[in-house]
């Protein structure tokens, strides 16, 4: 009998087996080969693994009010600094972006797995979890290989967005099976298709003010840096933006408009000749119609998730004692540049310490 089996080898799931109680029997599953796989990816192999700009105001979900309380205990000051305490340093770049000094995601993995085995979290791989039953007064898990019994489960299974790397809909499948209140997942942090055709201006980038409408309402907006491709626009600014829609409007059907201002310093002479706007051209806003979100293959993270309201101020369910959530599993999403990974630590923080008390 388990003390604690935590389902998932991602961060919240690597960061939280580190800080559980070191006397208790607890092991991780992890359905791939190998753990933290989306960490390597993060920040282009340098990992971006938080963000100075944090704040409730920063992710979409609900009861986003009381992710400040979270971050008080652990936020991103505090991340940087046990990372630093460990011997990791970090910089800063544009955007509050903070990066591992070493631009290797692999010195992060690295440390999470080594600190998992001095707390004696064991992990099992290739452990596709397919089932979780609960009994009188534990939960058995049932795997591709074997099934475990439990006391205590994490589910810090992530969402649907890179499917080749491990996304999958199991969070999903989840709530339904247990009735827990879940907001439609979409995929985010993605490239925005649109009704124009943008393609001859396809590699281009500008800095830009974006405005993403829903009808007559302003639901986000920034500057930040907007690339053209052959089907849409992408980048950070539209990243954000495309969060912002498939939260709000999945299927799109609340005529969403993009609109870029785009100063006169940064109108080029191909903009110019897309635009067949006379040369002097101050400022112009080009107005876009998303038609479409790009693909799971293609988004950072998902949005949605089991709403914030079906767990506890420790992130266990209400419907399921014992049953806890976190990072991506919950409604909670927030924009690029490493408040998704801030709040995986957060959350996985916060569990963990209730469970020491």
């Amino acid at each position: 009998m388990l003390d604690c089996c935590i389902i998932g080898a991602g961060a919240s799931g690597l960061f939280c087996g580190m800080l559980l109680p070191r006397e208790w029997k607890k092991c991780i599953l992890e359905k791939n080969s190998s753990a933290g796989v989306k960490i390597l990816l993060s920040g282009k192999g340098r990992c971006n693994f938080t963000n100075i700009n944090v704040s409730d105001k920063t992710y979409v979900g609900d009861q986003t009010e009381r992710l400040k309380n979270y971050f008080s205990q652990f936020g991103p000051k505090d991340m940087i600094k046990f990372l630093e305490d460990h011997g990791i340093l970090s910089q800063q770049e544009d955007f509050g972006r903070m990066l591992l000094k070493s631009n290797k995601a692999r010195e992060l993995l690295d440390f999470l797995l080594e600190e998992n085995k001095k707390n004696l979290t064991e992990i099992e791989y290739n452990h596709g979890v397919i089932g979780i039953q609960k009994q009188l007064d534990y939960y058995l898990i049932r795997t591709n290989e074997r099934t475990f019994e439990s006391k205590r489960v994490i589910i810090a299974t992530g969402g649907q967005s890179f499917p080749k790397v491990g996304g999958s809909d199991f969070i999903s499948v989840f709530g339904k099976e247990q009735d827990i209140a879940i907001h439609t997942p979409a995929p985010a942090l993605c490239g925005l298709e649109t009704k124009e055709d943008l393609s001859p201006l396809s590699g281009s980038s500008v800095s830009a003010e974006i405005k993403l409408t829903l009808g007559d309402k302003t639901v986000y907006q920034e500057e930040h840096t907007v690339l053209f491709t052959h089907w849409g626009v992408s980048g950070p600014g539209i990243f954000n933006a495309s969060l912002w829609l498939g939260y709000l409007d999945p299927e799109l059907k609340k005529k969403a408009k993009i609109r870029l201002l785009i100063t006169k310093d940064q109108i080029t002479k191909r903009l110019l000749a897309y635009l067949r706007a006379p040369k002097g051209l101050r400022n112009y806003t080009m107005t876009l119609t998303p038609i479409a979100l790009r693909s799971w293959d293609e988004a950072k993270v998902m949005s949605g998730g089991l709403l914030m309201e079906e767990v506890n101020e420790n992130f266990e369910l209400k419907k399921l004692p014992g049953v806890y959530l976190l990072g991506e599993a919950l409604n909670i999403t927030g924009k690029t540049g490493g408040y998704n990974l801030q709040w995986c630590w957060t959350s996985a923080f916060c569990c963990a310490k209730a469970m020491r008390k």
